[in-house]
């Protein structure tokens, strides 16, 4: 089969973060960027929609970027902030046909935003494995629809084709997986820090079993809330990670240290999104030791379909 390269792209703190991944015999990242951009996506809200000018904006941008580093992608896909999107996990009865599911997932979503139309975001569902004696649980997402008709426009207008919108945390999670697998049977905390917030995951059995979102106070440290959820975790689940990988734009080698000695868990590291991952000798070395940045990017890079 003839090798495809898969172009991934997250927005972290007015930055764009760029991985092309090259997917033939072998998986290999091909190139890497970040660049700053006068548009930031996490700025943006749930009722919010991305305009003509702001579309060309950040086309020029990516196209910058491609001719630069002579990208050959033929796809596209876009991690999103969660501050763009409604994630809820709820109990839901799965024996509901399809059309229940959906009647429910909306009128759940119209508890938390009664003045948004259903009909105008796209809803996704994953039921997670349960835990000890717990009930399953459902995590739902909506993201707005204009938003993702903003990004198909986007990569037409590079171009490329649309493969995937996802999350940024839960892109980050095939990065962990993909690069971990001798981990992928325990539980595993996952953690992205970014500008005023830490996205906090569980990993069980290599699937996502809870997820959190703390907005962090200006003088909030993250290692705080991480604590906080890791004494959830125990209180929940009866569980302590046995490893806490860490990733982001605002990510400190600081936090390992503090995180280490503060909660007992040795392997307590920066996820390092390329550990598994065969690279072109291209790569800028400076971007290949701070690779936790680009977890999502490399994530959805990752995925071709």
């Amino acid at each position: 089969m003839k090798p495809a390269r898969y172009l991934g792209i997250s927005f972290l703190d007015g930055k764009l973060q760029c991985v092309e991944i090259e997917h033939g015999k072998k998986v290999t990242v091909t190139a890497l960027a970040e660049t700053h951009s006068e548009f930031s996506l996490s700025t943006f809200g749930k009722d919010n929609q991305i305009d003509e000018q702001q579309l060309k904006m950040m086309s020029r941008e990516l196209i910058t970027v491609i001719r630069k580093l002579k990208l050959t992608a033929e796809y596209i896909s876009f991690a999103v902030p969660t501050s763009t999107v409604f994630i809820n996990l709820i109990p839901l009865d799965m024996s509901l046909g399809t059309a229940e599911v959906t009647k429910y997932i909306q009128w759940e979503f119209s508890q938390y935003h009664p003045d948004v139309d259903p009909k105008d975001m796209v809803f996704d569902y994953h039921t997670l494995p349960a835990m000890n004696d717990e009930a399953h649980q459902t995590f739902i997402a909506a993201i707005p629809r204009s938003l993702v008709k903003s990004l198909q426009k986007l990569a037409a207008s590079v171009k490329l084709k649309l493969c995937i919108v996802d999350i940024d945390q839960f892109s980050a999670e095939k990065t962990l997986l993909i690069n971990y697998p001798e981990i992928a049977s325990h539980d595993i905390a996952l953690v992205g820090i970014h500008k005023g917030q830490v996205d906090a995951s569980l990993i069980h059995n290599g699937e996502m079993s809870d997820y959190r979102l703390f907005a962090l106070q200006p003088d909030e440290l993250p290692t705080k809330v991480i604590r906080e959820y890791l004494q959830y975790i125990k209180s929940k689940f009866n569980s302590k990670p046995e490893a806490l990988l860490l990733h982001g734009s605002q990510f400190s080698p600081n936090y390992v240290v503090v995180l280490r000695n503060e909660t007992g868990i040795e392997q307590t590291v920066a996820l390092n999104s390329l550990r598994k991952l065969r690279r072109a000798d291209s790569l800028p070395p400076e971007l290949v030791k701070d690779n936790h940045r680009f977890a999502s990017a490399v994530g959805v890079a990752l995925r071709t379909r």
